[in-house]
């Protein structure tokens, strides 16, 4: 059996079953065993972790023996290595650039209610963003970028409805859909994936 996240923790497999805990990123906030004593930790044989950094992360994180995280990096990451698809990056950017902005949640509002640091009042959780200079920065350098929040963040559904923005373009799973892809085949047709992280 293969799961991906902690919803399963309730899930006890039979001691002739093996399991592998797949997660769904390399942690850089707090999961599992890092969140204090009464957390339901998801029990697996083997969980998997991108380096020797963050197999003592995982292996910690999920009460599972170092022996058993198995450093195979992310399977939802093999596409990346495949060619582009150049008719969807035609259809999605033109010719301009494309960045992926993914970022992950301060406050969550399904699944897990939690504040991770401090939130900020836009999409992009970054404090005195002017969202409309930023657009027009994107749109001198030629650059489009596609902003998917986490789908536990706080609201922003509609964060950039009303909003003049040509170059920054709010997608979901349903835009995703009506696209005919997948967010990780959005990924390997970027020119690059923009990762911030803000110390508070």
């Amino acid at each position: 059996m293969f799961f991906t996240h902690g919803c399963f923790s309730s899930v006890k497999p039979v001691r002739s079953q093996i399991t592998v805990n797949l997660w769904h990123g390399m942690p850089i906030k707090k999961i599992g065993s890092y969140l204090g004593p009464t957390q339901t930790i998801p029990l697996s044989t083997y969980t998997i972790s991108t380096s020797p950094f963050f197999s003592n992360i995982i292996s910690h994180a999920f009460s599972t023996p170092k022996d058993n995280v198995l450093e195979v990096g992310l399977p939802r990451n093999d596409i990346l290595q495949t060619s582009p698809n150049e008719s969807l990056r035609h259809t999605v950017c033109q010719a301009d650039k494309l960045v992926i902005w993914l970022p992950t949640y301060r406050q969550s509002v399904v699944g897990e209610i939690r504040l991770d640091g401090e939130k900020a009042d836009n999409v992009f959780n970054l404090p005195d963003l002017k969202l409309e200079k930023l657009d027009s920065a994107f749109a001198k350098m030629k650059v489009r970028v596609l902003i998917k929040p986490h789908p536990m963040a706080a609201g922003f559904e509609n964060d950039l409805n009303g909003r003049n923005c040509t170059n920054i373009i709010q997608i979901d799973e349903l835009w995703l859909h009506r696209n005919q892809t997948t967010l990780y085949e959005i990924l390997s047709i970027s020119t690059f994936l923009l990762q911030i992280f803000l110390q508070f």
